[in-house]
């Protein structure tokens, strides 16, 4: 499983809601943790390039909210294939690896067990970015999702000549 860098440049709570968890005690909730959704970042996978120079977009599943320009390590688990305003687009779906509740995570099963399914994520999508028109077309599990930051990573190197 690859790990990439992630620079964030926005966060939003999320109504994506995560999958079976154990009762955790919390005496303000009767004892009983509830989770009701985890923050979801949107930026860009550093050292990579696609096809038009640019840094792969990523969204990152998080344990907690964070400021525009932190870099997060997360892993790949997806790809999600959209229109953006009419342009066809692709986003890396990625997990916050400091997360223990993600270390699980496989690939796209596992993404709905969080009821993180594709239209979920292009309205999160919409949510991080109000401006934009998004409409999913189809998303593919982690390794097209590997290989697809791996292609941007040789792209990266190849035009900049820098290793990560």
């Amino acid at each position: 499983m690859c790990e990439v860098t992630v620079m964030l440049e926005a966060t939003v709570g999320s109504a994506l809601k995560p999958g079976p968890e154990p009762v955790v005690p919390d005496p303000d909730r009767g004892g009983r943790r509830v989770l009701d959704g985890c923050p979801v970042a949107e930026g860009f996978v550093q050292y990579t390039l696609d096809e038009d120079g640019q840094p792969l977009d990523a969204v990152v599943l998080m344990d907690e909210p964070a400021l525009p320009g932190r870099e997060v390590r997360a892993r790949p688990v997806a790809v999600l294939y959209a229109l953006c305003d009419g342009q066809p687009t692709e986003v890396v779906v990625c997990v916050d690896t400091a997360d223990p509740r993600f270390v699980g995570m496989a690939g796209l099963e596992d993404l709905r067990a969080w009821h993180a399914d594709q239209r979920s994520l292009a309205q999160l999508l919409g949510r991080l970015g109000p401006d934009r028109d998004w409409a999913p077309l189809r998303w593919e599990g982690p390794d097209a999702a590997e290989e697809f930051v791996f292609r941007a990573q040789r792209s990266y190197q190849r035009m900049t000549g820098c290793p990560e």
